[in-house]
Parts: structure tokens; sequence; C-alpha cells
């Protein structure tokens, strides 16, 4: 069976990998199996939206594990701009675009934005 999750808002401040960049991705998961578990919080991706894409376009199953602050020892948004910002091959412009938008997170203490018109895009092609 299939783990079916949706797109956190958080998940949607990186921007989506180039083409390539999946296929790498999707290749790598279909040699080696996903070695990073997906992370949730409250049951949405909050990172590994494209390990979970990949997965479920390979038909595997997706592990996944809720984010936990005692184990990752952050706030939410630093979590995410760590485990991202310098991981992911971004311009500098992209990162200053998703730091702009994490420290407005972040000074406005709300981790939970609100739904996006993308948000529901990504949540209509999971379907």
């Amino acid at each position: 069976m299939m783990n079916d999750y949706k797109m956190h808002p958080l998940a949607l401040i990186l921007p989506e990998m180039q083409k390539e960049e999946f296929a790498e991705l999707k290749k790598s998961i279909a040699r080696n199996g996903q070695r990073e578990d997906v992370i949730t919080l409250e049951g949405r991706i909050i990172d590994g939206r494209h390990r979970y894409l990949a997965c479920k376009e390979l038909g595997l199953i997706v592990s996944a594990r809720e984010y936990n602050r005692e184990m990752d020892g952050e706030s939410i948004e630093e979590f995410i701009a760590d485990l991202n910002i310098n991981r992911r091959h971004l311009s500098t412009s992209q990162r200053a675009a998703v730091a702009a938008e994490i420290s407005l997170l972040m000074e406005n203490n709300d981790p939970l934005p609100k739904e996006t018109e993308q948000q529901s895009e990504v949540e209509s092609t999971e379907k």
C-alpha cells in the first residue's frame, strides 16, 4: 500500500527541482532505495517532497517520520532552512528569497502559512 501525503505550505517555500535533478534523484532512489526519510508535520510533508514524488512514481512505499522538536533541535523554520538552503543547488537570488520568506515566518511566529495556489496545484497532481 502506498503512503499518501499532502504537501505542507512550508515545503513549497523552496523552488521545484529542475527536471534533470529530479530524474537523477529518481534514478538514485530506483538504484539505491530511499536513503533519507521524508519529514512531516501534522501528517503533511515539510521536507522531502521530491523524494516523496520520486518514490510514488517508482511505486515504492515512502519512508517518513514526523518532525520532532527534541530530536531535530530547532524551530521548524530553522530546520527547513538548514536542510535545504545549503544542500540544494539554488542560485544566490533563490537562496535570498527562501531565507527572506523563512525569516518573515519566524518574525511573525507563523510556522503554518496559509495554503497557496501552488499548494492546491501540488495536491491535485498527487491524485
